[in-house]
């Protein structure tokens, strides 16, 4: 992925926070582990789309309102973030 598309971030304060929620076309979580879905909760209420690890807890927490990969698998993982990007960035145009 280019820098264009992928921008990571590290917010210390809430109010970056949710200004960065708010600005941004989707929550990305693609860890290997599992979670209390916290920010899960946090992307839905800031109203855009999560794209989530299939692991055990991240489909529980977001059912069908969030799209899922295999984070074992990169090459599979950047295909569909890929893929996923031009979706949005097209509708947003």
């Amino acid at each position: 992925l280019g820098s264009e598309i992928a921008k990571f971030y590290i917010a210390e304060k809430d109010d970056s926070l949710i200004s960065l929620y708010q600005n941004a076309l989707a929550f990305i979580f693609p860890s290997l582990y599992d979670g209390f879905g916290i920010s899960i909760l946090e992307a839905f209420a800031s109203g855009f789309p999560a794209v989530l690890s299939n692991t055990r807890f991240f489909p529980q927490a977001g059912g069908s309102a969030a799209q899922y990969f295999d984070p074992v698998r990169k090459s599979l993982f950047v295909m569909q973030l890929h893929g996923y990007c031009r979706i949005v960035i097209k509708e947003s145009r």
